[in-house]
């Protein structure tokens, strides 16, 4: 089901299928924080979907500045290529895998950063899971089982949410 919606005389689509995007917050702990969306549609592409609110943002913010916005998948790039806050795929089939590049930093001496994400369920996918990289370790967080995690090392600047299955 597709519904339009009429704003200043500009027409809008969205998918009706809501359920399909999630919400990811990323807040400091000098109280600054934004939310990612992101999930999949059936009417997505591979490049900015501005009718699905993808667009693409300025340049990655200097440090000390707090940023955070998804990347541009590897073999999978969009001009200009500094990212964007929503990031939607094509809904290809359901047993389709998508990656989601979370790249972050946080404003000067405001680490731990906190992420926050909707409940994962049965509508958007089998299993979500976060990878972020210690060292040489890779750590896995389930995100069926959290709904928040804490990011205490400022050497960590991104991660991926790797998305099995898409409903």
């Amino acid at each position: 089901m597709i519904v339009l919606v009429a704003i200043a005389g500009l027409i809008m689509w969205f998918s009706a299928s809501h359920e399909r995007m999630m919400n990811l917050t990323v807040s400091d702990t000098k109280g600054l924080q934004y939310t990612l969306r992101f999930g999949t549609d059936p009417n997505a592409t591979d490049g900015f979907d501005s009718l699905l609110g993808e667009m693409p943002i300025p340049p990655i913010s200097p440090p000390g500045t707090f940023d955070i916005r998804f990347l541009d998948r590897p073999g999978h790039p969009r001009i200009p290529g500094d990212g964007s806050y929503i990031d939607v795929r094509p809904l290809r089939s359901h047993a389709q895998v998508d990656t989601f590049i979370v790249r972050f930093q946080s404003s000067s001496d405001a680490y731990p950063l906190t992420l926050k994400w909707d409940r994962v369920s049965a509508t958007l996918c089998d299993s979500m899971i976060i990878l972020y990289r210690i060292e040489e370790a890779v750590v896995p967080v389930n995100m069926s089982k959290q709904r928040t995690m804490t990011i205490h090392d400022e050497s960590i600047s991104s991660l991926r949410i790797i998305k099995y299955g898409a409903h």
